[in-house]
C-alpha cells in the first residue's frame, strides 16, 4: 500500500522505467508539491519515451504558464492539442495566454471551443465574458456572465465581472446589486469591493466608498488604483491630511498618482505637502 500519490507513482517509474505515463504522473505528483524542477524533468522523460503522449505537453506547459514563460507555455499548449484536440482545458489555458496578451480573437475562439467540448466549463464562459468586455461587446459579456451563473449560483466572480458590464453602461443599481451578491458568496474578495467603492463615488456617497476601498487594501494591499480612488473621496470630504497620506502611499510604491487630483489637493491645502 503507497501512503500517498508520489509513492505509487515512484515505484511504477522503478518497475516500469520504459513507461511513459509513470513519469507523467509523478511528475504531476511533484508539481503537487511545488518541487517544479523535478516535475518538469519527468515530463521531459515521459516524451522522450512517447512524444505523441499529449499529457506532459500540457501539465509541462501549465508550469511553463506559472513561471511566466508564455512562448514555452503556447509551445507546449500547441503540441497538446497536436495530440489531443478534444481537451477543453488545454484550449482554456492557451485561450488565457492569449487575452492577457491582448490577443483577443485567438482567445475568443480557444473560449469557445472549451465550451462546444464542455458546455459546463463556468470558468470560460467568464473568460470569453471578460474578452467581450474588452472589445465593448457588451451584450454578449452578459449573456457569458448569465451562462456562468445558471451553470454556478455561487460564481462569485461572474457577479463581480457582471457588475463592471453593469458599471461600463451606466446600469449602476444593477452594478451595485452584483457586487453585493458577490461579497456575501466571498466576503474577501477585494477586487469587489474595490469596485462597488467606484459606484458609491459616482454618487457621491463618500464615506462608503471609503470603507470599501480600505477594505480592498486590507485584503490586496498592492491595488494601487484604490490609494488613489481613496484619496479621491477624502479630498471630496476635505480630509485633506488622510488624502495625502494615500498620495504619498502611491509615491512610495513609484506608481502616478491622479495629476488632476494631485493638482487640486494642492490647492485646497494651501500648496502644502
Amino acid at each position: 500500500i503507497w501512503k500517498d500519490e508520489f509513492s505509487l507513482w515512484n515505484d511504477v517509474v522503478s518497475k516500469s522505467p520504459n513507461k511513459a505515463r509513470g513519469y507523467n504522473n509523478r511528475g504531476l505528483a511533484y508539481a503537487a508539491k511545488g518541487k517544479s524542477a523535478k516535475a518538469l524533468l519527468d515530463y521531459d522523460q515521459a516524451l522522450k519515451i512517447s512524444p505523441d503522449f499529449a499529457e506532459p505537453y500540457h501539465n509541462r506547459a501549465l508550469i511553463y504558464e506559472k513561471q511566466g514563460d508564455l512562448d514555452k507555455a503556447l509551445i507546449g499548449y500547441d503540441k497538446a492539442l497536436e495530440f489531443n484536440p478534444s481537451r477543453a482545458e488545454t484550449y482554456y489555458h492557451r485561450g488565457n495566454i492569449f487575452r492577457e496578451s491582448g490577443e483577443y480573437i485567438k482567445a475568443l475562439s480557444d473560449y469557445t471551443r472549451v465550451l462546444e467540448i464542455d458546455p459546463d466549463f463556468s470558468s470560460a464562459c467568464v473568460n470569453r465574458g471578460i474578452v467581450y468586455r474588452k472589445i465593448k461587446e457588451y451584450d454578449k459579456a452578459i449573456a457569458d456572465y448569465n451562462r456562468a451563473l445558471k451553470i454556478n449560483p455561487d460564481f462569485a466572480k461572474a457577479y463581480n465581472n457582471r457588475g463592471l458590464v453593469y458599471a461600463d453602461t451606466s446600469q449602476y443599481v444593477s452594478a451595485l446589486s452584483d457586487y453585493n451578491r458577490a461579497l456575501k458568496i466571498n466576503p474577501d474578495f477585494a477586487d469587489a469591493y474595490f469596485n462597488r467603492g467606484i459606484i458609491y463615488f459616482t454618487a457621491k456617497e463618500y464615506d462608503k466608498a471609503i470603507k470599501d476601498y480600505s477594505k480592498a487594501l486590507r485584503l490586496k494591499p498592492d491595488l494601487v488604483q484604490a490609494y488613489n480612488n481613496r484619496a479621491a473621496a477624502l479630498f471630496f470630504k476635505k480630509e485633506y491630511d488622510q488624502a495625502w497620506l494615500d498620495v504619498k502611499k502611491v509615491q512610495s510604491l513609484k506608481k502616478q498618482v491622479n495629476p488632476d487630483l494631485l493638482k487640486d489637493l494642492r490647492e485646497a491645502s494651501a500648496g502644502e505637502q
